[in-house]
């Protein structure tokens, strides 16, 4: 079934591709990245467009995605999902599509569905996270919304609601987790998420300068890690410092700068440092 609503989104978007444009859109980007720490000074290319249509009851959603670097050239549809609401209060999806359950930053454990997370590059700035093949009902009740998705040979439950401010859900696939986040004023927010054995608490702050600092405690059975990141954006530069420590003695440190030399174009650096080896990577991306 789910099969056949992925072809039922490719020939409904070949045939709205002339449908009204407040209707009908494209966007995404297109990067290239020259890693300089190695040898041959590697680059990795991608282009990321997604592809969108809707009217009053429906939504059909693209997301096309190909890359290549000097070993491999691959291409595929990251998301491709049709989406029916026929009463106010129901959705119904099916399709291949990204969900994102946990609230955390750096890790999210109760996001049993959720792409593979790199703390290293929580925000996916090459636009590489795939979606799950699912059929999906939400219902609204209440001011309460509930999910539950039919997967591949398998199924996931999650309910949210606002409580008192507090941002709640609870989340269900082969175990049970509960995550939160409640904001206070304009500039503090505090999350968590917990399940059996996995636990993240933190929070971000964002000062009167436009600083943003993200601190975070994540433990994963007896694992524990610790995560901090500071940032700043200007107009056209903008800049990021992140460290990623263990108890283990582990330690990531990583800075990136960012430079719009135009409205839809930016350059980038990142360094990092881990184990003792030093990275640069250097890249540029241009939006449509």
């Amino acid at each position: 079934m789910v099969k056949r609503a992925l072809l039922a989104v490719a020939l409904l978007v070949t045939c709205v591709a002339h449908a009204e444009e407040n209707r009908f859109r494209i966007f995404g980007s297109i990067g290239d990245e020259m890693h300089l720490s190695d040898a041959r000074n590697a680059n990795a290319g991608d282009a990321t467009a997604f592809v969108e249509w809707r009217d009053d009851a429906w939504k059909v959603h693209l997301k096309l995605r190909g890359s290549s670097n000097d070993v491999t050239t691959r291409g595929e549809a990251s998301e491709a999902y049709v989406q029916f609401s026929p009463k106010p209060w129901l959705d119904i999806t099916a399709g291949r599509r990204i969900e994102k359950w946990g609230t955390a930053y750096a890790w999210n454990p109760t996001g049993f569905i959720d792409p593979p997370k790199n703390p290293a590059d929580p925000g996916d700035r090459l636009n590489a996270y795939r979606g799950v093949d699912m059929i999906k009902a939400d219902v609204f009740v209440h001011d309460t919304n509930l999910s539950v998705y039919a997967l591949s040979g398998d199924w996931a439950f999650r309910a949210y609601k606002l409580i008192h401010g507090v941002d709640v859900s609870f989340c269900y696939r082969h175990g049970a987790g509960v995550n939160l986040s409640k904001v206070f004023g304009n500039a503090l927010e505090v999350h968590g998420e917990v399940t059996k054995d996995r636990l993240v608490a933190g929070g971000q702050y964002t000062f009167t300068n436009n600083v943003n600092v993200i601190a975070e405690v994540y433990r994963n059975g007896k694992k524990e890690y610790g995560f901090v990141r500071v940032s700043r954006a200007f107009d056209r530069a903008s800049f990021e410092a992140l460290s990623i420590a263990g108890r283990d003695g582990s330690l990531l440190v990583q800075g990136t700068a960012s430079w719009k030399l135009r409205s839809n174009l930016t350059l980038y650096i990142i360094e990092s440092a881990f184990g003792g080896r030093y990275t640069t990577d250097a890249g540029a991306r241009w939006y449509f």
